[in-house]
């Protein structure tokens, strides 16, 4: 059972996503699993007092990994309580990660002068992220159907996947003895996800991201092993000896199971390859292997084209990135540019008055001031010479350019994606200020 539940996660279309981006979720779910096989152990092993310090402490690496990994000590002490477990086992545990709070708590005070740094450095300007403040908008929706959505209709982070976890969940509860723990663990994290609060001094609801409940999945998919073992079983034992029953059940089953593959593959292709996050990415990286040429590059662009631009520019030191809100001059008197500087109008970020959702952090919205400086440089009408269609990026040449104005890339985006509207991708042109 727990090589299927492994082959599950491994599929599963946002670990698929999130298999090649740098965020502590995945982390945090590993070092709540151990924790949590490092508990059941203690128990098995007459009430180890190394292994329940050690689940003690991997909760604590999960804490510091992110906040909400905190949640795995309450869980497993919990289930200590419906299993009976030894009180010293779960003071054990306790005292572990209380070992590591001290450390953090310590480092923070002589570091930042505030034993929970963390927390108060964070939490005025993360009550303004724009993902949190559209949250706010619509609690009904936010608190009764935004996650229950992604359980209940196909989506491309679950694929149909949600559907077989309430199927699995129901089966736990059915047999809620033997599948305490998974319940227990998922349903506290996804009860502090849907209603847990960005404050203690108001309410402030959390923002709607699945990367977030991924820590909450793990347990599921052990669920959704043991109602596919049980499945099987109980088709193999199909009464009255009709033997086609049993075969036509085995088969119903493999088919689910290929369906519920090639949906997700469908899920992880869409998130991948389709979203506005990508395509700014890819605009950013389009515009980075163009002007590979360049010693020394002066670039005005928003501040996510310019991070990519600079990571495929191999951090050059003598490249100037300027954000757009950092620009203060005109932009048609670029007085304190020398040389040709580039600017780079990056369509799915500056064509979005607000960007919001699971895979948009709060850098990637432009600000007033960045909203203003696209204004300007947007009336300044100046038609590119050459446009190419997205197919066509990695052919450009500089032989291609017509005069010192050139559209590095036009792409049209999917409707869907772009709220009823088509964008162009991105324009690139030169200011001119003299060598």
């Amino acid at each position: 059972m727990g090589l299927i539940a492994g082959a599950m996660f491994a599929i599963f279309p946002l670990n698929v996503y999130y298999a090649t981006i740098a965020v502590p979720e995945p982390i945090a779910s590993l070092e709540m699993t151990l924790a949590t096989i490092c508990f059941v152990r203690a128990k098995a092993q007459k009430g180890s007092d190394r292994l329940a310090v050690a689940a003690g402490l991997l909760a604590g690496l999960a804490y510091l990994t992110t906040e909400a990994g905190s949640l795995i000590l309450p869980v497993l002490i919990a289930y200590g309580i419906v299993m009976r477990y030894e009180l010293r086992t779960q003071f054990s545990a306790a005292a572990g990660f209380l070992v590591i709070l001290l450390l953090e708590t310590l480092h923070s005070y002589y570091q930042y002068g505030q034993p929970l740094a963390r927390f108060t450095a964070t939490v005025d300007r993360y009550s303004l992220e724009p993902m949190v403040v559209t949250a706010n908008t619509d609690l009904f929706d936010r608190l009764l159907k935004a996650y229950p959505r992604y359980f209940v209709w196909p989506n491309e982070d679950f694929g149909a996947w949600g559907l077989v976890f309430l199927a699995g969940i129901g089966l736990g509860l059915w047999r809620f003895r033997e599948s305490a723990l998974p319940l227990l663990w998922s349903g506290a994290l996804l009860a502090f996800f849907n209603f847990g609060s960005a404050r203690l001094d108001r309410y402030v609801a959390l923002p709607v991201a699945t990367r977030l409940i991924m820590i909450a999945l793990p347990p599921l998919f052990v669920l959704t092993a043991r109602l596919a073992v049980v499945s099987w079983h109980a088709v193999e034992v199909a009464r009255g000896g009709i033997s086609w029953v049993a075969w036509l059940g085995k088969t119903l089953l493999i088919a689910g199971g290929v369906c519920l593959i090639a949906i997700g593959m469908v899920a992880s292709d869409i998130a991948m390859n389709r979203g506005l996050l990508v395509a700014a990415t890819r605009n950013a990286k389009a515009v980075a292997e163009y002007l590979k040429g360049e010693d020394s590059l002066t670039l005005v662009s928003d501040a996510t084209t310019l991070d990519v631009v600079r990571f495929y520019r191999e951090f050059r030191g003598r490249d100037r990135l300027i954000p757009f809100d950092k620009l203060t001059v005109s932009v048609d008197r670029t007085l304190s540019l020398t040389g040709i500087t580039w600017v780079a109008l990056n369509g799915p970020i500056v064509n979005e008055t607000v960007i919001s959702g699971s895979r948009y952090g709060g850098e990637v919205s432009l600000s007033k001031a960045a909203s203003d400086v696209v204004v300007r440089l947007q009336a300044q009408n100046i038609e590119p010479s050459v446009a190419f269609s997205w197919k066509d990026h990695r052919r450009w040449n500089k032989g291609r350019i017509v005069d010192r104005i050139v559209s590095l890339l036009h792409w049209k985006m999917p409707v869907q994606d772009i709220a009823n509207t088509e964008l162009a991708g991105i324009q690139a042109f030169r200011l001119w200020s003299g060598y």
